[in-house]
C-alpha cells in the first residue's frame, strides 16, 4: 500500500453459487431438484466505521516539544464479528521522508484489549503498526454491534525533517466506510516554527531558493560558462541529500529542432562532464550535494555548455534551462523549481570577400559571388532575459503554415521534455 495514496481495500462479500438446468418439454419449464437448494445470497459485511476526535491541547506540534492526543473509535455495525489490521501511516507534508524514529508516537487502547505497536516506515511516510499486546495472532476482532476505541499521542521529535511543514495521521483499518467519497480519515498537525525551508508561507517566511547565472550566448566552437545555484536563506538546516535534473530546451513549442549540448560541472577546480539522463538529449542529472546545505549558506554549480551538434538549425533560438531539485529518498515531491534561459547562435554562412570572382566553367557566369540576402538564415540576435519559478512552454505559437508538422513537433517535444519524476507506492 502507498502511504501516499492509501488505496482502500476491498470490501469482504459473500460469493453465491446457485444452479440452474432449464429445459423446455412440451412448452414447459422443469427446473430440477438441484435448484432448490442452491445457496442463498449471504448478507454484505458492512466495512467499519471510523470516528477521529480533536486533538488536545490543539494547535502546532513543535519539534522537540510537547505532545498532543486524540481518540480513535472503529464501531462494527455487522452481526457478525469483523477482523483488521491496525495499521497508522504518517504522512509528511513536504519533500522530506520520515520514519518511526523522527515522530513521538503511542497508541494505548482504550475500550479495546491491550494494545502493543512497532514503529517502521513505508515509502516517504511513517508506519506505525499496533496488534493485540501478547498474542500471535496480530489481528484485531471487533465483535458485533460493537466498539474499539484508542488513545493515539503524536509529537515531533528535534529531528523531524525542516521542510516538512505537516505530520497527517491516518488511522488505516483495511476496510472502513465513512462519507461514500473514499476520503480516509486523518488527522493533520502543523509543524512549527513555521519557518520551514522551502515553503514560502507562514509567519517570517524563509526561501530555499534556485537560479540560474545571466543569459549565455551559445554557437558551436565556442562553450559558455554560466551557473546553478540554491540559496538556503531561512533558519532551518537542510539535512538530507539533494538530487537536481538538469534539461535544456527550445522556449518556444514551434521549434521543430534544437541543438544536441554537452554539459560540464567544475569539480575539484577541473571541468567534469555530466552524463546525459537516460537516452534523451539535453537531459542530466547533477552531481548530489549529499550533505544537504546549512542554514544561511549556498551551493553553486559551475557549468560549461558546449554544442554537439546544431542539429539542423539554421537560425537564432532561444533556450530554456530547467531545473528540479528533490530531497534524495524522499517523498518524490519537487523541493525547488529554477528556470533560466540561453541563446543559441548558428554559425555565420561562409561568404565570398567582396570584389572576389567566383572561379567558374562558364564564361558567362564569372561575376562575384553576391552577398547573403536579409530573407536567408543569416544569425540574429534574440533579446532573452533569465526567469525564476516559471514552468512549461511560452505561450508563443508557430504559424499555421507549418500545419501539422508542427502539431505533431509539439506533442513530441511536450512528452520529451514532460517533468517525470518518482514512484507512488502500490500494495
Amino acid at each position: 500500500m502507498s502511504a501516499r495514496t492509501l488505496s482502500r481495500r476491498p470490501h469482504l462479500a459473500a460469493s453465491t453459487i446457485a444452479v440452474a438446468v432449464v429445459a423446455g418439454v412440451c412448452g414447459s419449464m422443469l427446473v430440477p431438484a438441484a435448484a432448490a437448494y442452491a445457496d442463498a445470497p449471504a448478507p454484505a459485511i458492512k466495512p467499519l466505521h471510523i470516528e477521529i476526535g480533536a486533538p488536545s491541547p490543539s494547535g502546532p506540534l513543535t519539534r522537540g516539544g510537547a505532545t498532543e492526543a486524540y481518540t480513535v473509535t472503529a464501531t462494527n455495525n455487522n452481526d457478525k464479528a469483523v477482523e483488521f489490521n491496525g495499521l497508522v501511516f504518517g504522512i509528511p507534508g513536504g519533500p522530506s521522508a520520515i520514519s518511526g524514529s523522527q515522530v513521538n508516537f503511542r497508541i494505548d487502547a482504550l475500550s479495546a484489549p491491550p494494545t502493543a505497536f512497532s514503529l517502521g516506515a513505508e515509502g516517504p511516510s511513517m508506519l506505525a503498526s499496533f496488534y493485540p499486546q501478547g498474542k500471535k495472532v496480530r489481528t484485531f476482532s471487533v465483535p458485533a454491534r460493537s466498539s474499539f476505541s484508542w488513545k493515539i499521542t503524536a509529537g515531533l521529535k528535534s529531528g523531524f525533517p525542516a521542510n516538512d511543514t505537516s505530520l497527517t495521521l491516518t488511522f488505516d483499518t483495511g476496510t472502513y466506510e465513512n462519507d461514500g467519497t473514499g476520503a480516509i480519515p486523518s488527522v493533520t498537525f502543523q509543524a512549527a516554527p513555521g519557518t520551514a525551508p522551502g515553503t514560502g508561507t507562514g509567519p517570517g517566511a524563509p526561501n530555499v531558493t534556485e537560479k540560474f547565472g545571466p543569459v549565455a550566448k551559445l554557437s558551436p566552437g565556442k562553450p559558455v560558462e554560466t551557473w546553478l545555484e540554491i540559496d538556503n536563506e531561512s533558519k532551518g538546516a537542510i539535512g538530507a541529500g539533494l538530487d537536481t535534473e538538469l534539461s535544456v530546451y527550445p522556449s518556444s513549442a514551434s521549434e521543430t529542432r534544437w541543438p544536441v549540448i554537452n554539459l560540464e560541472v567544475r569539480e575539484n577546480g577541473h571541468w567534469v562532464q555530466v552524463k546525459r539522463r537516460g537516452l534523451r538529449d539535453n537531459e542530466w542529472m547533477l552531481p548530489a550535494i549529499t550533505s544537504g546545505i546549512p542554514a544561511g549558506q549556498k551551493h553553486r554549480y559551475e557549468l560549461r555548455y558546449s554544442v554537439a551538434s546544431a542539429n539542423g538549425v539554421t537560425h537564432a533560438q532561444a533556450l530554456r534551462q530547467l531545473a528540479v531539485t528533490y530531497v534524495s529518498g524522499g517523498s518524490g515531491r519537487p523541493l525547488l523549481q529554477g528556470e533560466g534561459k540561453l541563446s543559441f547562435l548558428p554559425a555565420a554562412p561562409a561568404t565570398t570577400p567582396t570584389g572576389s570572382p567566383v572561379p567558374s566553367s562558364s564564361a558567362t557566369t564569372n561575376a562575384p559571388a553576391p552577398s547573403v540576402s536579409a530573407t536567408t538564415n543569416a544569425p540574429t540576435t534574440t533579446n532573452v532575459e533569465g526567469s525564476l519559478a516559471h514552468t512549461g512552454a511560452d505561450d508563443n505559437t508557430g504559424t499555421l503554415a507549418t500545419g501539422a508538422g508542427v502539431l505533431i513537433a509539439f506533442g513530441a517535444a511536450m512528452a520529451f521534455f514532460g517533468l517525470r519524476r518518482r514512484r507512488s507506492h502500490q500494495h
